[in-house]
């Protein structure tokens, strides 16, 4: 295991903040301190690859794949073109969330936006059985795909549209964390 592969990438500003109080004791004044770090809206993720914009590149093949969106925090799909690219692009929403996400448990993850869109039949003259949510009978539901075009509401197995666009009873959505690390310090004065 590569020392590089469990480091957190932290970007974004992080606030330093330095509370002081000041305490008489002893007649001997010293100051106590904080330094804390406040993480708030950072954008984390396991390797600096997965920071990048999803790229489908210059061909056209509309391949089905995933990228990791840092600022939401989740794997969302994309059409990829079958060539070029960037390293944000995996074969499945697992194999995303395990190499990106800093904390990878998938649940309360939110529901993709794409899951409300209208399955979207693409402009070729294929015919491919795919899977698409139906939002309004909140299922997913067999479709025929032209094989090129269309949105990313479009899986290629049910199972696989039923773990993308549905939450379990049980599962609520989080509201982000507030990630605040403080370490007390004291100087003396003199």
């Amino acid at each position: 295991m590569n020392l590089k592969e469990n480091t957190v990438l932290v970007l974004h500003v992080i606030s330093l903040l330095v509370v002081e109080e000041y305490v008489a004791s002893n007649n001997a004044r010293s100051v106590n301190s904080q330094m804390c770090i406040n993480l708030d809206n950072t954008v984390r993720a396991k390797h600096k690859s997965c920071l990048l914009r999803p790229d489908t590149g210059p061909c056209r093949a509309d391949i089905i794949s995933w990228y990791f969106d840092a600022k939401q925090e989740n794997c969302y799909r994309f059409f990829y073109g079958g060539c070029q690219g960037n390293g944000n692009r995996y074969p499945s929403k697992i194999a995303c969330l395990n190499y990106c996400y800093v904390n990878a448990s998938i649940q309360n993850n939110p529901i993709p936006h794409f899951c409300s869109l209208a399955f979207d039949y693409g402009h070729c003259f294929g015919q491919y059985n795919r899977w698409g949510w139906d939002p309004l009978f909140k299922t997913c539901r067999r479709r025929l795909y032209s094989g090129c075009g269309g949105n990313q509401n479009n899986f290629e197995t049910r199972s696989e549209c039923l773990a993308t666009c549905v939450t379990g009873p049980n599962n609520t959505l989080s509201e982000r964390k507030t990630f605040t690390t403080c370490i007390p310090f004291t100087i003396p004065e003199t």
